[in-house]
């Protein structure tokens, strides 16, 4: 398996003011030749994984990968919002 030699990072996604600005940016990511993306569960109260699987539904999935982590629990602020459901399908 080959991956890019720059990842890109959705740690800050949600911070872009829009879907649209953030599709963006993902896009300027993959059009610069990026095909590696890190997420986690965390990034966003677990809304950076759903709008990285958004993306990723637009572009060949078997061009690029994903790398998330685990166990590190966000805490009942996240679930009483219902935010996030941890599930590998979002991506």
């Amino acid at each position: 398996m080959a991956v890019s030699a720059i990842g890109f990072g959705c740690g800050a996604l949600m911070q872009s003011p829009s879907k649209k600005e953030r599709m963006a940016v993902l896009a300027g990511a993959v059009d610069s030749g990026i095909t590696h993306f890190d997420t986690a569960r965390m990034y966003g109260l677990g809304m950076a994984e759903a709008e990285l699987g958004a993306f990723l539904r637009t572009v060949d999935r078997d061009s690029v990968t994903i790398a998330t982590k685990f166990g590190i629990d966000v805490g009942g602020a996240a679930r009483r919002l219902g935010r996030f459901q941890a599930r590998p399908g979002r991506c």
